[in-house]
């Protein structure tokens, strides 16, 4: 487990330096990007460049990794800023038709869509109020309270996870043909 622990942490390190370095190079060389002439300044092209969004994002995602050795403070916590680092997966929009109609018909249908998870939502916790009344008295365990039987429509529901331990007991009966 131990040396499981140093691979990771290897890989860590050299992927931070793989970011960093690579965050620099785009800081130094974004002076050269003629096509759009916004950066072309050297220094406040290269500030500008910093101050956008995605280099923000970017540099959020880096710090955590550089902030113990540069000032001494252990940010592991800053760790899950790096889940900012999937949405420049939103920057491959721009050059993806099908993702422009996607976006297209979310914008358009957006009050459609909005009623929809409502009244999904609504039946999702009326489902579960009604799963907890029926199945409680037989399973006090697993239909613990309203929010534990919520959780456990929405993992249902979602297919998250098949049941996982829990399904329904209630007593029903089964017509069979007699043999």
């Amino acid at each position: 487990m131990q040396k499981d622990g140093q691979v990771f942490r290897t890989i860590e390190i050299i992927i931070g330096l793989v970011f960093g370095v690579e965050y620099l190079l785009r800081v130094w060389s974004i002076t050269s990007d003629l096509a759009t002439g916004k950066y072309a300044h050297p220094v406040l092209g290269r500030i500008r460049y910093m101050t956008s969004v995605m280099a923000i994002m970017d540099l959020a995602v880096i710090i955590p990794f550089y902030a113990p050795t540069l000032i001494g403070i252990n940010l592991a916590f800053l760790r899950t800023l790096r889940l900012i680092a999937l949405l420049r997966i939103v920057k491959l929009g721009k050059y993806s038709h099908s993702l422009h109609i996607i976006g297209k018909v979310l914008r358009n249908k957006r009050h459609e869509l909005g009623a929809s998870f409502v009244v999904m939502m609504l039946l999702i916790v009326c489902a579960s109020i009604l799963m907890y009344f029926v199945d409680n008295p037989k399973q006090p365990n697993a239909f613990r309270g309203i929010p534990a039987t919520l959780w456990w429509a929405v993992a249902t529901v979602t297919t998250v996870t098949p049941y996982s331990n829990v399904f329904p007991v209630t007593h029903r009966e089964v017509s069979r043909p007699d043999r």
